[in-house]
């Protein structure tokens, strides 16, 4: 018995460093324009001024959440003084402790399988390693304070309201989950302890306008310039509104009979027309969605550990904007369902983009393979991503006008959606995929296919000079 417990320490210590080696290889690629931002932050703390501050002239307005990550970046930059490499691998050194103590709670809630498909999932060294992105932050207060609630929802009734007031402060990811879970609640126990539930939720939100509170008056000589920057650059911010498989899938309604249809009964156009300038119709119909879908959720759904992860799949699906590092958002409860085949697609498509696409410096390797179907691209995986994206040779940024194959993993996670919302209101429960000792067909695909997205990574010079 000694022994194999020995052979599964083993197990789990290389597992570890398999993860750490690729999430450090990928740091080596070199950076993009966030990590300018994450050297910018902690310069301006240094000199006494606040990252949202408005500044007199171009570049700013870089910060768009709470203050929890420019205070990190702090830390880690006054280790590391001026060697901008040292500052990107301490990041990626802490990214990676994240990642490794949101596999702790993933373990404990759904499995080990789960949590270490998370660990090894290419998605996850791109995403930390390369583009030092800190959705993974987030995360694990979420994954943490969801922990502690299923444990003993009553025992921890101010750390689960604090921990998810942290992750939305880290990052907006969780901005209703605490209205999803007050509409469980009462579903649950029928209105009692109303104002107690509400007041739990309430403290989560205190957290994070708390948390802007601090800053103001940490900067209160300069109050009004720090108020109104916040404003400006975090609840007014945009992102790349409107690029998404939900805002084109909006546009494409707008373009049929069923948008006069609505906008006969409804006064959309009218209702557009009156917003307030700076505010996303696209922004206001997501939220109103999102707790739309979380009252019928909440309402009908039979495995409440799952209150969570679906929260992050339909946060995902419906977003107003899209970028690389938000398909982390929706990886763990894609694993948690690893056996279904929108799972199995959304890795096959958002792996092989993230690992070949040019803006994350590992150029594409093969040709582009696509049915046309008159000016639809199908792509045939594998694919070549930097061509049907059209990117400019000069600048390396998208061509917007093709963007649109960017939203083909989101789209599978849209019918995704649709498909758990129609189950679940229909009584039926979720199938999570087992927790299994032996080798699955299933998983034997992900382990070939984490190969393959590793190899590309590991040898993408030789194969590309190789093939030029």
């Amino acid at each position: 018995m000694n022994l194999i417990k020995s052979y599964q320490i083993y197990f789990i210590i290389s597992l570890i460093v398999v993860g750490a080696f690729f999430r450090f290889y990928t740091a080596s690629f070199g950076s993009n324009f966030d990590f300018e931002t994450w050297n910018i932050g902690p310069e301006l703390i240094k000199k006494g001024i606040s990252v949202y501050t408005i500044p007199e002239s171009d570049p700013w307005g870089r910060f768009n959440w709470g203050p929890i990550w420019p205070y990190t970046l702090y830390f880690f930059k006054q280790i590391s003084g001026e060697n901008r490499e040292v500052f990107h691998y301490l990041l990626t050194g802490y990214l990676t402790f994240i990642d490794l103590a949101l596999c702790f709670f993933i373990f404990k809630l759904f499995g080990k399988t789960i949590s270490i498909l998370y660990f090894l999932s290419p998605l996850t060294y791109l995403i930390t390693g390369f583009h030092l992105q800190f959705e993974n932050t987030a995360l694990l207060f979420a994954f943490w304070g969801w922990y502690l609630y299923q444990k003993n929802s009553h025992k921890y009734y101010y750390q689960t309201a604090i921990l998810f007031g942290l992750s939305i402060t880290a990052k907006h990811i969780l901005i209703l989950f605490p209205v999803w879970l007050f509409f469980y609640e009462y579903f649950l126990s029928e209105r009692k302890d109303l104002l107690k539930k509400i007041f739990h939720k309430a403290i989560s939100y205190l957290v994070f306008f708390g948390s802007f509170l601090l800053e103001i008056l940490f900067y209160f000589n300069d109050r009004v310039n720090v108020f109104n920057g916040i404003m400006l650059y975090v609840f007014k911010y945009n992102s790349f509104d409107g690029l998404s498989a939900f805002s084109q899938l909006i546009r494409f309604i707008g373009s049929t009979k069923i948008y006069e249809f609505i906008n006969f009964f409804i006064p959309i156009n009218l209702l557009i027309n009156n917003l307030p300038s700076g505010i996303s119709y696209y922004r206001i119909l997501f939220l109103i969605l999102l707790g739309l879908f979380g009252f019928f959720v909440s309402k009908y759904i039979l495995q409440k550990t799952l209150l969570l992860p679906l929260y992050l799949l339909f946060f995902f699906s419906f977003g107003s904007s899209l970028a690389d590092q938000y398909f982390v958002i929706p990886l763990i409860t894609t694993l948690i369902f690893y056996k279904r085949i929108e799972s199995i697609i959304f890795h096959l498509i958002a792996g092989t983009y993230l690992a070949t696409f040019s803006l994350n410096n590992i150029a594409s390797i093969s040709d582009t393979f696509y049915f046309k179907i008159g000016n639809l691209s199908l792509p045939i995986f594998p694919y070549n991503l930097k061509q049907i994206f059209t990117i400019d040779p000069n600048t390396q940024r998208f061509d917007m006008n093709s963007y649109s194959n960017y939203y083909i993993p989101q789209f599978y996670l849209l019918l995704m959606s649709f498909i758990f919302l129609y189950r679940l209101t229909k009584g039926k429960e979720l199938k999570i995929s087992s927790e299994t000792s032996r080798i699955s067909y299933h998983l034997i695909f992900y382990g070939l296919f984490y190969f393959y997205i590793m190899f590309i990574i590991v040898f993408r010079k030789i194969i590309i000079d190789s093939w030029h």
